[in-house]
Order: C-alpha cells, then structure tokens, then sequence
C-alpha cells in the first residue's frame, strides 16, 4: 500500500525501495520504519512510501492520519454517563498502548487530554469508587490502568492535594504499568510473563516518562516507586519508608486496593482492614484511615 510519509508511524515495513537522487536506496525494502527513519524521510521530501499492510508485530496498519480523524469523530465525554466515560478512557488507553508496543513515545498532551476529564468527573464520586468501579472493570490490563488513575487522584484529593497534584496523581496512576508495553508476551490484554521479569516493569516505566516535559519528577518518581512498601518488602528497589515519596505511597496503596478489591473481587471493608492490620507495616496509615473513612461515609 501507498502512504504519505506524514502518515507513517514506527513498526511499518517498507515494501519498495525509498529511492532519493541517487542509485543507492535511501531505505531498502524490507526495512521496519523506527521514528528516526520517518524523520530522515520527511527532511528528504519524500512524500509517499510502499509499506506492508501489517506491522512488524503482525498487527494491521492503520494510518496516522486515520487516528488522528478518529479522535475528532469522538463523542463529546461530557455527554456519556460516568460509567460510559469510564469505557471510553479504558478503549484510548488500550490504542495508546499499542502504540507504546510499536516504540512510538508517550504524547503526555494526548494523555492529558483523555485522562484529565474523567479525572475531573470521578475524583468526588464516592459512589462510582465503591460501587460502580467494581461493578464495570473488565479486570484486564487496560482497565486496570485507568481505574489506578481515578484511584489515585480521588485518594490525592480527600487528602486535600491541590487539583494540580491530584490531577499528577492520576497521571502517574495511568503511566505506571506503560513498560509492560516493552515486555515479552500479552494475551488478552493480560501480561504472560515470570514474577521476576513483572517486577522489571516499573524501571522500564520511569524510563519512558522520564524525558516527558510535561510531567513534573514527583509524578515520574512515583511511576518508579509505585510498588514500594513502607517495610522494605516491594520492589523494585526494596526502599523503607523515608526514601518513599508521598506521591508513591498513594500509588502503593491504590494499586494493591484495586489489586485486592476490584480484581479480586474482595469486599472492600476487608481489604482496608487488612491493610490497617496484616499489612499495616506496607502502607501509610493515614492513607488506609483516609480511605475507610469515605467508605464508611458512603456506606
């Protein structure tokens, strides 16, 4: 298939020869396009490019543009019920996933702008966080993502963060799990991998938010740091309680909350029990109290 180069995105596998001025290919056949061909194609003016109808992972190509005109046929979210607005975030996180797959960087502006309204929407929402959530999560690797993200903003806020904070809260909460993207096998939106190789992910994390403007270094330091418990047990640094930063530890306990709670699918008054009791030396107590305490009130 013919494409226009600004159409082009990493992973597609050129079918023809790119030829320029000279004999000599400027990208033979065969050659799977990473970010820096496609920009070496545009500063030559090469317009179109014979490419494979499918990826180097197998899966179909679809076009930049063609995203790009999805998003803008995308409905108004304000006009979703919650719960619809919660699928709708889940199926964009789900393509910026795939995208991760195929090396193409993390736009923390897309992911901003499809995060933040749900955000906004969920983070004063007893309800939805202790009945709806439970009730909707498909329970696979994207949903799991989005539902740490409102986890971990709606906690930020009751514990009087400004909305800025909450919101990298959130963020944070979102991108945590992104380096499952560069890791071996995915079924069915689950990872298959060793526990050893799982506990890599949140390196490989930090260093695709690292570089991200956009993202303050609390935010990216909690992507690290987001399965670090209090007592030294997490991973994947095993730090104790005063190397963790506060952000991190909303992210610790949101994570193994949804982990116990939604997944698990344990009343949520156990989990938090739990937590206040078995695994106390885990988890900042003032955190667990907080969050028994919306759950009283919404019980």
């Amino acid at each position: 298939m013919l494409v226009k180069t600004e159409r082009l995105i990493p992973g597609c596998i050129v079918f023809k020869d790119v030829m320029g001025k000279t004999k000599a290919p400027l990208v033979p056949k065969d050659t799977v396009l990473t970010a820096e061909h496609i920009t070496f194609l545009q500063k030559f003016l090469i317009e179109s490019v014979h490419v494979s109808a499918k990826l180097s992972n197998g899966d179909p190509f679809k076009p930049n543009q063609d995203r790009q005109q999805d998003q803008k046929e995308t409905l108004d979210v304000q006009s979703l019920s919650l719960d619809d607005h919660y699928r709708y975030t889940v199926e964009q996180y789900r393509q910026m996933f795939t995208d991760w797959k195929n090396q193409i960087p993390i736009d923390i502006v897309a992911v901003r702008q499809f995060i933040i309204p749900l955000l906004e929407r969920t983070h004063q929402q007893d309800s939805f966080i202790f009945h709806n959530l439970t009730k909707i999560d498909p329970n696979h690797l994207y949903s799991q993502a989005v539902s740490l993200s409102i986890l971990s903003a709606y906690t930020g806020a009751k514990m009087g963060y400004e909305k800025g904070k909450w919101i990298q809260a959130g963020i944070a909460g979102l991108l945590a799990d992104s380096g499952l993207s560069q890791m071996t096998t995915e079924f069915n939106g689950s990872m298959s991998t060793s526990k050893e190789q799982l506990k890599k992910h949140p390196a490989l994390s930090y260093k695709m938010v690292e570089k991200l403007s956009m993202m303050p270094r609390q935010a990216k330091i909690a992507v690290l740091q987001h399965h670090e418990y209090l007592d030294g047990s997490g991973y994947p640094f095993g730090l104790k309680e005063n190397k963790i930063d506060p952000l991190s530890k909303i992210l610790s306990f949101c994570d193994d909350y949804y982990v116990h709670a939604i997944k698990q699918d344990n009343p949520p008054v156990i989990v938090l029990d739990e937590m206040k009791n078995k695994y106390a030396s885990r988890f900042e107590q003032q955190i667990v109290q907080l969050f028994s305490n919306q759950l009283i009130q919404f019980l």
